[in-house]
């Protein structure tokens, strides 16, 4: 009797242990926050017929509306379902969307990605409009911003002052673990 009873035991911990490690195919992940910017300097050059020019703005992209003492927001959302998963990096005000998928197919032109917990990097190697993208956490949960690119001829720098992170950066982190956003690299942990 003790040998029957041990071994239904056993059995039913074993069916529990297979149940924990079924996936969960109702849960999806969603994690999204926004982070204001104050544009503190922004530095647009180029060189037309041999004479160099500093500009206001990049037509049809950024007009002279995006200047000094401007804010603009940083958008990001992350959604995970079973099968596959979706991260967007948008700046509307600069013309900036960066996505990445389980497949690679939305970041084959991005590299040098890194999210951590004090950082935020990644290159956009688009033939066109080339550019770096870092924040960089300076105090708290208060970040440095950084954007460096060409644009034809002409070549930017705008840096801007992004205060208060939200909380929901971590759980952000937390989802993107271990996901493929370096076209076969791993996320920095």
């Amino acid at each position: 009797m003790k040998k029957v009873f041990s071994l239904y035991v056993v059995y039913f911990f074993f069916a529990l242990g297979l149940n924990a490690t079924d996936p969960d195919y109702e849960k999806d992940i969603k994690t999204s926050f926004s982070i204001s910017c104050k544009a503190m300097d922004v530095i647009l050059i180029g060189i037309e017929d041999g004479v160099s020019k500093r500009y206001s703005g990049i037509q049809d992209v950024w007009d002279e509306y995006f200047s000094i003492g401007k804010m603009f927001n940083i958008n990001v959302s992350f959604t995970e379902t079973y099968l596959t998963y979706y991260l967007n990096f948008n700046i509307p005000a600069l013309d900036i969307i960066a996505s990445w998928d389980v497949n690679g197919i939305g970041n084959r032109d991005i590299k040098n990605v890194s999210f951590n917990k004090n950082r935020i990097f990644f290159s956009s190697t688009r033939y066109v409009t080339p550019y770096d993208l870092e924040l960089e956490r300076y105090y708290k949960d208060d970040w440095q911003f950084k954007l460096d690119g060409s644009w034809g001829n002409s070549s930017y720098i705008v840096t801007a002052n992004c205060m208060s992170m939200p909380s929901a950066y971590k759980e952000f982190l937390e989802n993107i673990k271990g996901k493929n956003l370096n076209n076969g690299f791993r996320v920095n942990k």
